[in-house]
């Protein structure tokens, strides 16, 4: 909820602003428009508000109403690619390797599955084309429903793996958790977690995260799928 206040205030205050300052007024009061929507995703809609489908692209209309915004996190996502010193992807075991969103020259060659987790960004066109690739939009610091992540899960499993979403911490790690407790390379959220922070620091899953995962794992226990 803290991220629809957030952009609901962002919002609020550049439709103000966008009648103190008549020059640039329609473009205040478009990126009023694109952080306002982007707040009713946080605040319950979901990641639909960016109309990413699941061959990765973003449908044209909202990504032109949500352009200010889009605008605005891509550029803090190169930034953060260009200053930062954290790899690009770091491998965990034989089947699976997370980490960032990647330019199409940067993807490595060898996996069945790429998973995209990003609702904000539009998957490269050489990535997107590639055998194997799989969208689950979700909104960053986001959880997908139980029954997304468990469909994904199932078919990433199926073979060797590369999953990430926008810096490669919080979506993916998620993501990464749910396939190492498939495959039962770990048994419980914290060893899992442990596991994915040592091979690649920066993993964090936020609250919200962490008792989805626990949800996750209650759900797919024998008990629970037998229901």
């Amino acid at each position: 909820m803290k991220y629809a206040i957030a952009f609901g205030v962002m919002s609020l205050v550049l439709a103000a602003s966008s009648m103190l300052y008549p020059g640039v007024r329609w473009l205040l009061f478009w990126s009023a428009l694109s952080f306002g929507m982007v707040a009713l995703g946080y605040a319950g809609i979901g990641p639909r508000v960016f109309g990413k489908g699941r061959d990765g692209r973003i449908s044209l209309p909202l990504k032109l109403l949500n352009l200010p915004y889009l605008t605005y996190t891509w550029a803090i996502w190169h930034l953060c690619r260009l200053l930062s010193r954290e790899a690009s992807f770091n491998q965990i075991d034989d089947d699976l390797v997370i980490g960032r969103r990647l330019l199409a020259s940067e993807a490595p060659e060898g996996f069945d599955h790429y998973v995209d987790l990003t609702a904000e960004f539009e998957e490269p066109r050489p990535i997107r084309a590639r055998p194997g690739y799989c969208c689950l939009p979700i909104l960053d610091a986001g959880v997908p429903s139980l029954a997304e992540l468990r469909g994904a899960v199932e078919q990433a499993a199926a073979g060797r793996a590369f999953v990430h979403c926008a810096q490669g911490h919080g979506r993916t790690g998620l993501f990464a958790l749910a396939l190492l407790l498939h495959h039962k390379r770990v048994e419980t959220i914290e060893e899992g977690i442990g596991l994915l922070q040592n091979l690649r620091p920066a993993v964090k899953l936020n609250r919200i995260q962490v008792e989805f995962a626990h949800r996750y794992l209650g759900s797919s226990s024998p008990h629970n799928l037998s229901n």
